[in-house]
C-alpha cells in the first residue's frame, strides 16, 4: 500500500488544511498510532474557538447496511416510501453547525457497508439525508499488516478520499505529546529517549497478544500511578515481582523486562534540582542510561519553568556528546 507517512507533529498542521477542504480524509496506521487521538486533539483545538464545534465517532465496523441508509416509511394516503435516516449522523440543530463525523474502523466494515458511503464521500448525502454544510467526514483504520480485521476498500471509495495519510509516530512525537498533556511518567518518556525501537515493537510474523505502541506505553504510566496508589511507591532499584509481571503482561515479555531493568537507572540519577542549582560542578553521569535519564528530567522541569534555560544549557554541555 503506497502512501506517504507523517508525524503526528506533521499531522497536526496537515488537519488545519483538510478541515478547510471539507473533502473527506482517510488517516491509516498500525494499532495504537494515535489517529483518534489526534482527531480529538484537533476538535479540542477548535473547541477554544467554537465550543459548539461537534464531533460524531461512529463506528463502521459495527453497522450493517440498513444502518446507513434509514428504514423505510410508507405514507398511506400518498401511497409512497420514503427512506428515514437513522439519527447517528450529524444533525445541525441537535450537534452543532460544523463539527467532524469520523467513521472509526472504516475497513474493518464488510464491503456491502463500504460501499453504502459511496455517496456520502462524495455527494455528501445518503438518500434523504444530507451531511450539514459545516460538517466533514473523515475516516481511520488499520492496514491489512497490522493483524487488524480488515477488508480491501473498493477503488471507487477511495478515491473519493481526499487524502490518504499513514500516521507514523516517532518517539519526539510521543515524548512532546506527554510533556504536553502531563499524561505520561517521566520514567516512560526517558526509556523511550533511550531505546526509541520500543515505542512499537509489533511483530506481524508472531502472535503475540502484547507489544510496544503508544497506546501500551501509556498504559505502563497508567500502571505505575495505579500501582502507587494501592500499594505505596515503587522502588525503582527493585520493583516489585507482581508488578514486573504486570508491565510484561502490557507491553510484552522483552520490552517489559527491558524497562524494568532500565528502571534501576532511572533509581541511580542524581538529585536534578541540585545539578540545576549548581550546573557548572555538580556530578554529571558517565552512564548512558542514567544519562538519557536526565535529559527527560531536565525538559519537564524546563516545561514548567522556562527560566531555567540557562542553567540546564550549562550543565548540558558537561555531558557526554551522545
Amino acid at each position: 500500500m503506497a502512501m506517504q507517512a507523517v508525524t503526528l507533529d506533521q499531522l497536526k498542521n496537515m488537519l488545519p488544511m483538510y478541515w478547510h477542504t471539507k473533502l473527506p480524509i482517510f488517516l491509516w496506521g498500525t494499532s495504537g498510532a494515535a489517529k483518534s487521538t489526534s482527531c480529538h486533539m484537533f476538535v479540542d483545538e477548535m473547541r477554544k474557538d467554537d465550543p459548539e464545534f461537534g464531533m460524531i465517532d461512529l463506528r463502521a465496523s459495527q453497522l450493517d447496511p440498513v444502518d446507513t441508509r434509514g428504514i423505510p416509511s410508507i405514507d398511506k394516503e400518498k401511497k409512497e416510501a420514503e427512506w428515514i435516516p437513522f439519527n447517528s449522523f450529524p444533525n445541525e440543530e441537535r450537534d452543532g453547525k460544523r463539527g467532524i463525523l469520523l467513521l472509526e474502523e472504516f475497513n474493518s466494515a464488510v464491503p456491502a457497508v463500504q460501499c453504502t458511503f459511496y455517496q456520502l464521500l462524495f455527494d455528501r448525502r445518503i438518500g434523504e439525508y444530507k451531511l450539514p454544510d459545516g460538517w466533514v467526514v473523515w475516516a481511520l483504520g488499520n492496514r491489512s499488516e497490522d493483524n487488524g480485521v480488515t477488508f480491501d476498500v473498493p477503488a471507487p471509495n477511495a478515491n473519493r478520499f481526499a487524502g490518504h495519510l499513514f500516521v507514523s509516530p516517532t518517539v519526539n512525537d510521543f515524548v512532546n505529546f506527554g510533556i504536553e498533556s502531563d499524561e505520561i511518567r517521566e520514567e516512560v518518556l526517558c526509556f523511550m529517549l533511550c531505546r526509541p525501537e520500543l515505542l512499537f515493537s509489533f511483530n506481524s510474523d508472531r502472535n503475540d497478544m502484547t507489544f510496544g505502541s503508544m497506546r501500551t506505553w501509556t498504559y505502563v504510566s497508567k500502571l505505575m500511578d495505579s500501582w502507587e496508589e494501592t500499594n505505596g511507591k515503587i522502588d525503582l532499584r527493585k520493583p516489585d515481582p507482581l508488578f514486573q509481571i504486570a508491565i510484561k503482561n502490557c507491553v510484552g515479555e522483552g520490552e517489559g523486562t527491558e524497562f524494568v531493568g532500565y528502571l534501576d537507572y532511572h533509581g541511580r540519577t542524581p538529585n536534578i534540582d541540585n545539578c540545576l542549582n549548581n550546573p557548572d560542578d555538580s556530578e554529571v553521569p558517565s552512564e548512558m542510561q542514567i544519562l538519557w535519564a536526565m535529559v527527560g528530567g531536565m525538559v519537564t522541569r524546563y516545561k514548567n519553568n522556562r527560566q531555567l534555560a540557562g542553567r540546564i544549557l550549562r550543565y548540558s554541555t558537561r555531558m557526554h556528546a551522545e
